[in-house]
């Protein structure tokens, strides 16, 4: 779930769509992996690691899937680092304490490392879409919604409730599990069930992820913010005070979430100190917790200053890189697939800044909304998606005389009316079906107006006669009204 700022256009509108760059088009090809806090374990990325859609962590270990569909392992424990010869159409990867797991485009399940025998997946486990591990059991989802959990099942982490479906997501704590149902809604087992401090808060609704490490579960809300339980209550009150967060992980003793603007916000059970967080780490796409820190993080990232506007309207776009431009600065390329969406084409970064600004102009039109791409470029990568809703105006035509007699003394009156209030002149060309009935060649509704009268004349005729009288932008008729003669 990717959550956006609230849109300006008033009254709940329903909106269009300006996208930056393609949803198709990321750039895994220049994504990079960033670690921290991580000196004791030693588990800088491999050097050149690039291409990287997802990451997972869990004690010492870190893994990264590549757009590829492979995998690449490091840290404290060699045999997990050792990736399994042949191992490709990865589509997901899980790190728990000693092993690890991949899910392959299959819905089979691969697991390796130093642990026994209890962490490799249970014969015929197949159409698997999401997996989940931790210190001692690995979680399993099918695509028919039901979950599988196999390991250590000492304190109940496998007892997957008697009738659980319809999941969505699942996550894996130290002797617990947790499942989010696609009402919205978690359930969580295992580890003391009857102990209130671990139990779903109560009216839990519109959770769209879930995160758990240890003894804590962390559930994400539509809205962008967090509720958290556990026995890490320090850590737990923290979180209630964020918001606008597109996405959580938990690790050792610390919890770290990603911001819809890119940038990370981490804190730990004591509350009074948080994980250090390294400066200047912009351009996050995905954050992941072991015993360290780690990010997915974008070379370039575009934004606007808004999500929603009219049409017409303007906004304000920035570029972001995740390392400073060179002595010479830095030109960033934009381009935009609709000539009612206009950027410049390149904006520059100064030499050491990070972030440039540039206008974004909307031209006016009417009819329905539009979804109108805008690609920025950065060596060759292209950004992903930022959406900016552009709404279409909208008109309407009425006559205070629906019936008149033609050429007698009634002078019919024609009102013009808009959608929404419009900051500029709107000019509108007006046609007649009948000549017995004319129109002024336009009508000019002024910048801040919504509506504006014309009269008709007309003249007798023969017979009765039907007359649609219409309104056109730019050629396109935006509006009708008929008047019988």
């Amino acid at each position: 779930m990717l959550p956006f700022l609230q849109a300006r256009c008033p009254s709940g509108r329903v909106v269009a769509t300006l996208i930056l760059g393609s949803l198709l088009t990321t750039l895994a090809a220049a994504q990079t992996v960033t670690v921290w806090d991580d000196e004791a374990l030693d588990v800088k990325p491999p050097a050149g690691l690039t291409d990287v859609v997802q990451i997972s962590a869990y004690g010492g270990i870190a893994l990264a899937l590549r757009a590829d569909g492979t995998v690449v392992a490091w840290g404290a424990f060699p045999k997990v680092n050792t990736v399994p010869a042949g191992l490709r159409n990865v589509t997901q990867v899980a790190a728990g304490w000693g092993y690890a797991m991949a899910l392959k485009a299959d819905g089979t399940v691969v697991t390796w490392g130093d642990v026994g025998s209890y962490v490799y997946p249970p014969v015929g486990l197949q159409n698997v879409v999401k997996i989940a591990a931790s210190w001692s059991h690995c979680m399993a989802l099918r695509s028919d919604g039901r979950v599988i959990c196999w390991g250590d099942n000492e304190l109940g982490a496998l007892d997957v409730p008697a009738g659980l479906k319809d999941v969505v997501g699942i996550a894996a704590g130290t002797d617990l599990s947790a499942a989010l149902r696609s009402d919205g809604t978690v359930v969580r087992w295992g580890l003391f069930p009857e102990d209130p401090t671990l139990a779903v808060p109560e009216g839990l609704t519109d959770v769209v992820q879930i995160a758990s490490h240890s003894w804590d579960i962390i559930a994400l809300k539509s809205d962008g913010t967090l509720v958290t339980w556990g026995w890490d209550l320090p850590m737990s009150t923290f979180a209630t005070g964020l918001s606008d967060i597109t996405q959580v992980a938990m690790g050792e003793g610390f919890a770290l979430a990603l911001r819809s603007d890119g940038r990370v916000v981490a804190w730990n059970r004591q509350k009074s100190w948080q994980p250090s967080v390294p400066g200047g780490l912009t351009n996050v796409v995905q954050v992941a917790a072991g015993d360290f820190g780690m990010a997915i993080r974008e070379p370039l990232r575009v934004q606007l200053d808004q999500t929603a506007v009219y049409a017409g309207e303007v906004a304000t776009g920035s570029v972001t890189l995740a390392n400073p431009a060179g002595a010479s600065g830095l030109q960033v390329a934009l381009i935009s697939s609709d000539p009612s969406v206009q950027v410049p084409a390149t904006v520059r970064v100064a030499p050491g800044q990070y972030t440039a600004t540039f206008p974004v102009t909307t031209s006016l039109f009417f009819g329905p909304v539009r979804a109108v791409n805008v690609g920025g470029s950065l060596n060759g990568a292209r950004p992903k998606p930022f959406r900016l809703e552009v709404v279409g105006q909208t008109s309407s035509l009425s006559s205070n005389t629906p019936s008149f007699v033609g050429g007698s003394t009634t002078k019919p009156q024609l009102t013009v009316t808009l959608g929404w209030t419009s900051w500029v002149d709107t000019v509108l060309s007006l046609a007649s079906s009948d000549p017995s009935v004319r129109l002024p060649a336009s009508v000019t509704i002024p910048a801040g107006q919504t509506s504006a009268k014309v009269e008709a004349v007309h003249v007798p005729v023969p017979s009765d006669r039907s007359v649609s009288l219409d309104a056109a932008y730019q050629g396109e008729k935006v509006a009708s009204a008929s008047v019988s003669v």
